[in-house]
């Protein structure tokens, strides 16, 4: 009987039926120990992250100038959880503004960026001593797939932050898992919201 318990629990991991739910939550940092988060499934470098697509793990897909990491609970197209880390030496090269720049970060990490009309006005955030901006994106379509994606963007003085969770409902945007990914986040060392 317990051999077939077994079988069955690996079953279901395998095809994704077991969600963050029934597995222990624990804090992951990247290896240089900038920031710390409370995720279901280790923290994972990934060559890209993105609300649409969820993490890349193919070497031609890297962000340049970027560190990208997500919690890979099944397999890649199963990352809820996704953070960007953008750090002073690459902002220094972008000819716009910071408040430009979080704005573009909303357009290209967290909605479909053809589509922006399903990104929602942002909303200021204050979360462990940061000042950011969340955004939602609520794409529903009966012909194409659907898109449910929640972010914040927080600048920290010398990096930008942006998380993004990947919702399968509009529901699920506001769900436990949700929240204690977002209020979990932390930043090491000097940040300062903006």
């Amino acid at each position: 009987m317990k051999a077939l318990l077994t079988l069955v629990f690996l079953a279901a991991l395998l095809s994704g039926v077991v969600h963050a739910q029934g597995r222990p939550w624990r804090a992951y940092s990247p290896s240089d120990s900038s920031f710390s988060v409370e995720l279901p499934a280790p923290l994972r470098k990934v060559m890209s992250f993105q609300g649409e697509h969820g993490a890349n793990l193919e070497p031609d897909q890297q962000m340049k100038g970027a560190s990208c990491y997500a919690a890979i609970e099944t397999t890649p197209r199963e990352s809820r959880f996704g953070i960007i880390v953008f750090k002073d030496k690459y902002l220094r090269k972008i000819p716009m503004s910071r408040k430009e720049f979080v704005t573009s970060l909303g357009y290209t990490f967290l909605a479909d960026d053809d589509e922006a009309q399903f990104l929602k006005v942002p909303v200021l955030v204050r979360n462990n001593g940061l000042l950011g901006q969340e955004y939602l994106y609520v794409k529903e379509s009966e012909h194409s797939s659907s898109l449910y994606t929640r972010g914040r963007i927080f600048d920290a003085g010398s990096s930008f932050y942006v998380l993004v969770y990947v919702g399968r409902d509009e529901k699920d945007l506001t769900s436990p898992d949700a929240e204690r990914f977002f209020n979990s986040f932390r930043v090491r060392g000097r940040a300062r919201g903006r």
